[in-house]
């Protein structure tokens, strides 16, 4: 249960955009944005793929 956790609450934060946090990209076009691109932690929107890369690369 508390892997299933990690991998919800990384999701909400990495991968998926919020219709709230709204930015403008380069053509000053209106995009949504993830909680962790607005916190500053990431530069792009990570995809699931992303997300399992990561973890299995702080395992080796």
């Amino acid at each position: 249960m508390a892997n299933q956790m990690t991998l919800y609450c990384t999701r909400f934060n990495f991968c998926r955009e919020h219709v709230e946090l709204k930015y403008k990209d380069g053509r000053s076009v209106g995009c949504k944005n993830t909680p962790a691109r607005e916190a500053g932690i990431i530069d792009s929107k990570w995809t699931l793929k992303n997300v399992f890369l990561n973890l299995f690369k702080r395992r080796d």
